[in-house]
């Protein structure tokens, strides 16, 4: 599972764990609500990838708020910056009207904006370490657990086109309008 080169880039930059296609390994104490079943589970780590991911979900924003919810821990989406405040975690995401500050009590699960990751390049000799590293791998069957096909588009449309705007000469003809609509 998982891309081999993905996992030696985060070996290399300096991370103890790395992805391996869905599944993150968890070395820690999990909810009686967890389907997966412990150990295994989502991980909160401080990764840095030198090259961009793409979500598993397409891009929908799914995938770790229904974990969150299946493990019923604490959830911040798209964060922009993370600092850890004891059994704390003070989360910052950027939002419409400008940034948004919350405070998580941990463990928690946290989903990454691309702001959020400043690359870190590995070096040569920490290539080279990487590769020497034992690679544990984890399949689903092993944990127990059957994917799915994933999401499937359904269907597909434009919305219907918009009607022209008309002008108006004046307020006396935009309230005549709002009345015949049955607005006032």
């Amino acid at each position: 599972m998982g891309d081999p080169n993905d996992t030696r880039c985060c070996r290399a930059s300096g991370c103890l764990w790395a992805p391996i296609g869905d599944v993150w390994r968890y070395r820690g104490r999990m909810g009686s609500r967890d389907p997966v079943g412990p150990p295994h589970c989502g991980h909160v780590t401080p990764a840095r990838s030198p090259r961009p991911l793409q979500a598993i979900d397409d891009d929908c924003n799914q995938t770790g708020q229904m974990l969150a919810a299946l493990l019923d821990w604490p959830q911040a989406t798209c964060a922009s910056s993370l600092s850890p405040e004891g059994p704390w975690l003070r989360v910052q995401r950027e939002v419409d009207g400008g940034l948004e500050t919350l405070r998580l009590r941990l463990p928690a699960l946290v989903t990454a904006d691309l702001r959020l990751n400043v690359p870190r390049y590995a070096t040569l000799p920490a290539i080279m370490k990487a590769k020497k590293k034992p690679l544990e791998q984890v399949t689903p069957e092993e944990l127990g657990v059957a994917l799915g096909g994933g999401p499937r588009v359904l269907a597909l449309a434009e919305p219907p086109p918009r009607q022209p705007g008309r002008l108006l000469p004046g307020v006396p003809e935009l309230l005549h309008e709002l009345r015949q609509r049955g607005h006032l």
